[in-house]
C-alpha cells in the first residue's frame, strides 16, 4: 500500500516571554484526553516560535509524518493558556494542501 507524506504546519503560535503555568507534559495529557477515549495517541508536536512584527510574517513550524492510505486519523490541537497565538493543521499530500 502507498504511503501518504503529510505535512503538518503548525502557525501562528505567538508566545510571551513569561514563564507557562502548563508544563509540556500536562498540555500533552490534556490534549490528548480530550481526543476520546477511542482514540491512539501517536505523537505531540510542541511548538513555541517568537512573536512577529507587524510588518513580518508569522512565523511557523513544519513536520512531516509519514500515515498509511484509506486509514483514518484524527488529529487534536491544543493551544496552551499562556499563549495569545493558536495552532493551524494544515495537511499536505506531497505538495497539494488537502486541508
Amino acid at each position: 500500500m502507498k504511503n501518504i507524506k503529510v505535512a503538518i504546519v503548525l502557525a501562528l503560535f505567538f508566545i510571551h516571554s513569561n514563564v507557562n503555568a502548563q508544563s509540556p507534559e500536562q498540555l500533552v495529557r490534556i490534549c490528548s484526553s480530550s481526543a476520546g477515549a477511542d482514540a491512539t495517541y501517536l505523537k505531540d508536536f510542541q511548538v513555541q516560535l517568537e512573536q512577529a512584527n507587524p510588518d513580518q510574517r508569522p512565523p511557523f513550524g513544519k513536520f512531516s509524518v509519514v500515515l498509511q492510505k484509506n486509514t483514518k486519523y484524527r488529529f487534536t490541537i491544543c493551544n496552551s493558556e499562556d499563549s495569545p497565538g493558536k495552532a493551524i493543521l494544515q495537511l499536505f499530500d506531497a505538495n497539494r494542501l488537502l486541508g
